[in-house]
């Protein structure tokens, strides 16, 4: 008897095992009416190994270009039946949490190596049933040590494909890779991973840093699109490991490689060395000619993807091949976005050498929004992209005067419309305008003035950053044509209004008792000072203002010079022209530690100035910008403004989120507020590179409070559990910047 049952049993196996042979050989004929008829004559008999075996041939077949229309497939009635079953078989599996008796009597069950296959299936076919795919990562994610590496790459390919993060499968995905032996995922798995994580921006730090350890190994076996889909990962992420972008360059700059590259795949890998800030010399002279080759089969977003690549690394010779893409670009028409646009006449602002924001371009842009003439398409040009346009005719070689008058016109129209932000890039381009020899002075005089009287009134409120930019810009074109009509704006600035309310001879400083309400939920903060009348009692400085007079009267000996800057206006037989100056090497911020102390109002403006610096940069280099926030990488330039070089400061700059790898779910604020409250102590506290340092803590005792309580702020000390809202933290630092203005202000009235 017990006979009769096993072979009863071994015949079942084997003709379940014949099922699975009927549906593959169906699938390799390459119809999908062959495969599905095959499916709906062995239904009835399938196990759940059968199911999923007809469900992935089923997917694999639709992906494919002759499958016409893959939506019929999918309504089919056997495809609709074999759906209904492999639902339930998932939905009602005994093995998920609560689990009714009912279910847990049944002792066959779908294996849990079947879920990768089925939820890959789902993908491709874009099947978004969210009953199913969250049973699915709930069985897999306590289990994933029962999968084989494939089937793990696989499951979270699938589920980031459909863009589903789900936490707990990417989390328990996670610990498993961390704990993976050498060698046991090949570079095909490790690269599915490494994309997937990016895709739903799971940006697990310690993850990636363990895939960058092993991936190069594997960089001459992989295809173009796995070299390009993991660096825009890394790049996604912020990573840039130089040998994992060294090696996966070397292998994409491969003659018999780069020629297989499509056009999406070359430009994401040079997007991705763009946006590391690494120039390989190597692929990018390999990937030109093949870029000229296949520049008809690209879009729109691919050439300008390419133009702000080039641009951004400042490639060299890449006129020829700019100028063909560039033929390109306009033939494609209609099809390019205004962000497309706006990326050409970006990079062709950046590039300089090459004049693209032609006539022709504009004229382009006309098309495209169907209108005929130049002033017609200036009309209706969104404002952030008439600046691209101002900005590129202003720096770049002039169009004729009537093009340009045309600008004019329109930019001066739209004057009184704009914000401060705005405004002030465009009173740049006027006064940038102003300076080329081809241009009538009247017609830049006439810009200048139309944007100083728009941008005056609203510099009272305007926001500190804004009005640092105002000022910078007017000290960078000091002694240029129109500066004089530009120069009324100092009598607007917010500090020259707010000394204007003091008496002459009053002076303003922190008194030891003011208040100073610091609260890490605000939106604002709240510092009271007093002012007292000149005696003898009320002059008499502590040590920190005594530093700060000393500060403004060497400034006053040696004269101001213009900030970030390395160029300079002459006036030579009453024409303006405009000198390069050699720029002035930057020291890196733990340098200039080591061999001087700043006082605390240059920490308050390097602080101020920083997060402009790293706001500025996260768009191109993500949150890579923010890693670069330490001493080592970032260098000061002589009038102490910060630059990133995008270099990882390291694990002692960790916050405790990037400790955790819980940054992808908090945003770029609670690091990058504890790495400026590091950098401001090491620069205030500590004097040292070493943001643990505690070796010269008793420069405390001459720190104004609201320093102390905004880096005890920043590291979460003391009474302050919660990250400060940024707000509060640039109130504090622009407060500080203002009274170190009023101090500045007052020595020179008494010097005078």
């Amino acid at each position: 008897m017990m006979s009769t049952t096993r072979n009863t049993k071994t015949k079942a196996n084997h003709a379940k095992i014949q099922i699975n042979g009927y549906i593959t050989k169906a699938a390799e004929s390459g119809d999908i009416n062959v495969l599905l008829k095959t499916i709906a004559s062995h239904l009835d008999d399938m196990n759940d190994i059968n199911l999923a075996t007809s469900m992935h041939r089923v997917g694999k077949l639709v992906t494919r270009k002759e499958t016409k229309s893959p939506d019929k497939v999918i309504a089919h009635p056997v495809f609709e039946q074999l759906y209904k079953l492999v639902r339930s078989r998932i939905v009602d599996h005994p093995k998920r949490a609560g689990s009714g008796e009912a279910k847990s009597k049944i002792k066959v069950f779908m294996p849990l190596q079947c879920m990768s296959v089925i939820a890959w299936s789902y993908s491709v076919m874009k099947l978004h049933d969210e009953e199913v795919l969250a049973a699915i990562a709930e069985l897999a994610a306590p289990r994933l040590h029962e999968f084989q590496p494939f089937e793990i790459a696989q499951l979270l390919w699938a589920f980031a494909k459909l863009g589903l993060p789900q936490p707990e499968l990417f989390g328990a995905a996670s610990r498993r890779l961390l704990h993976r032996e050498a060698g046991e995922f090949k570079g095909l798995c490790l690269s599915m991973i490494a994309w997937s994580f990016s895709a739903v921006e799971v940006h697990d730090l310690r993850l990636f840093r363990s895939l960058a350890e092993e991936l190069p190994v594997y960089a001459s076996d992989l295809r173009p699109q796995e070299l390009s889909t993991t660096l825009k990962a890394f790049a996604e992420v912020g990573l840039f490991d130089e040998k994992l972008f060294t090696a996966f360059g070397s292998s994409a700059a491969m003659q018999e490689k780069v020629q297989t590259f499509t056009a999406q795949e070359l430009a994401d890998i040079l997007l991705a060395f763009a946006k590391a800030g690494r120039l390989h010399e190597t692929l990018f002279a390999h990937a030109g000619p093949v870029i000229i080759q296949k520049r008809w089969l690209m879009t729109a977003h691919n050439i300008s993807t390419l133009f702000w690549v080039f641009a951004t690394l400042q490639v060299p010779n890449c006129q020829p091949m700019l100028t063909a893409l560039l033929e390109a670009f306009i033939f494609i028409g209609k099809s390019a976005t205004v962000d497309d646009v706006s990326r050409v006449l970006t990079a062709s602002v950046r590039l300089r050498r090459l004049c693209l924001c032609t006539a022709d371009l504009l004229m382009y842009i006309a098309q495209t929004r169907e209108h005929k003439t130049l002033e017609g398409a200036l009309v209706a040009l969104p404002t952030d992209d008439l600046l691209l346009v101002a900005s590129a005719w202003s720096k770049l070689e002039l169009p004729p005067p009537a093009n340009f008058d045309i600008l004019v016109r329109e930019s001066v129209r739209r004057c009184p419309s704009l914000d401060v932000t705005e405004l002030t890039a465009m009173l740049e381009c006027a006064l940038e305008a102003s300076c080329q020899p081809g241009l009538a002075p009247c017609m830049g005089t006439s810009w200048v003035a139309a944007s100083t009287r728009a941008l005056a009134p609203l510099l009272d409120k305007a926001p500190a950053g804004d009005v640092e930019k105002v000022r910078s810009m007017l000290s960078n074109f000091e002694g240029s044509p129109s500066i004089t009509e530009a120069s009324k704006l100092q009598d607007f600035l917010p500090h020259f209004v707010k000394q204007s309310k003091f008496a002459s001879n009053a002076t303003t400083k922190f008194d030891s008792d003011a208040t100073t309400k610091f609260d890490n939920n605000a939106t604002t903060v709240s510092v009271s000072f007093r002012l007292f009348e000149s005696s003898e009692e009320s002059t008499s400085e502590d040590g920190l203002w005594e530093s700060i007079r000393k500060q403004s009267a060497a400034k006053a000996k040696t004269g101001d010079k213009a900030r970030n800057t390395g160029t300079s206006w002459t006036s030579a037989q009453g024409q303006h022209t405009k000198s390069e100056e050699v720029p002035t090497p930057h020291r890196s911020l733990s340098e200039v530690l080591e061999g001087q102390r700043l006082g605390w109002a240059d920490v308050v403006r390097i602080a101020q100035r920083l997060l402009f610096e790293v706001d500025a940069c996260t768009s191109v280099h993500g949150m890579g910008a923010v890693r670069s926030v330490g001493c080592s990488s970032i260098t000061l330039d002589d009038n102490l403004h910060p630059h990133l070089t995008f270099k990882d400061a390291g694990v002692d700059w960790w916050s405790p989120e990037e400790e955790h790898g819980s940054i992808d779910t908090v945003g770029k604020w609670p690091q990058l507020s504890f790495r400026l409250g590091l950098l401001i102590r090491c620069m205030l506290l500590t004097g040292s590179s070493d943001p643990y340092d505690d070796s010269s803590c008793e420069r405390t005792r001459s720190c104004p409070e609201l320093v102390k309580e905004l880096i005890n702020s920043c590291l979460r000390l003391g009474a302050h559990e919660g990250v400060p809202t940024r707000p509060v933290v640039e109130a504090s630092l622009a407060v500080m910047v203002m009274q170190s203005d009023l101090v500045t202000a007052h020595c020179s009235r008494a010097r005078s």
